[in-house]
């Protein structure tokens, strides 16, 4: 990990999510040096074998990747790694409502494209990431920095936000961005207003194997309890 006592940077992002990691990788492109923060330690390769990738236990959170976001991903050099872990393209889409008021349906048939998108498992599309970020010069992943306080400098090149963390490290940028997540602790402490509200509602999210084939097909129902939707994955044992 890089040295981070009072070390200044051109930007600093916060958080090594899907969200700040993309980011990362993105503006590794300039000429920027961009610091990259999040309180765990990003994940960790011996070599440049995408066999490390994980792929032995399903992540229950999942993503939906558009056909844009896979492009992006094949700009930064991760999508192919996603796709020797596991990634399960999707070519039809079924909603539905369960008292028979309404349905609809997608298909990639219609618009003359082999599918609609992709689903891949959160850790997988982060796990590749972070592998791309180990090899780029200008990202300078710092782990752990959980932040305690941040404060603005006034120079005489500008404004400056000071970066300080609960273990006495210090980091330093004119541009700092929040990408640490819906209970975001740079928003918290910038007093940023947002609304939000308790549904009053839980959900289940879990891993099946269904008796018939998915046939690469997303399904949704929306029923008086809540909807129930089923994603299709690659099976572990395939490809």
């Amino acid at each position: 990990m890089y040295d981070a006592q009072i070390n200044e940077f051109d930007i600093v992002i916060a958080g090594a999510g899907m969200v700040g990691a993309s980011l990362a990788c993105l503006l590794a492109k300039s000429s920027l040096r961009i610091a990259l923060i999040d309180r765990k330690p990003l994940v960790q390769y011996k070599g440049n074998d995408s066999s490390e990738l994980p792929s032995d236990n399903f992540d229950p959170r999942v993503s939906a990747v558009s056909q844009t976001s896979q492009q992006l991903f094949r700009q930064l050099g991760v999508w192919e790694d996603m796709e020797s872990a596991r990634v399960c393209n999707y070519s039809a889409m079924e909603v539905w409502d369960a008292e028979g008021t309404g349905s609809i349906g997608f298909a990639a048939a219609q618009i003359n494209q082999p599918e609609l998108g992709s689903i891949v498992e959160n850790s997988i599309i982060i796990a590749a990431l972070h592998k791309r970020i180990a090899q780029l010069e200008n990202v300078f992943p710092i782990t752990p920095f959980s932040i305690e306080s941040f404060e603005y400098i006034e120079r005489e090149d500008g404004s400056i936000v000071k970066l300080n963390a609960d273990d006495g490290q210090a980091i330093r940028a004119p541009l700092v961005i929040a990408a640490d997540g819906a209970n975001s602790k740079l928003r918290a402490l910038a007093n940023f207003e947002c609304r939000e509200w308790d549904y009053e509602q839980h959900a289940l999210v879990t891993t099946v194997r269904t008796q018939l084939p998915h046939n690469n097909t997303a399904l949704q129902r929306f029923m008086e309890t809540g909807p129930l939707a089923f994603l299709p994955l690659r099976a572990a044992d395939k490809g």
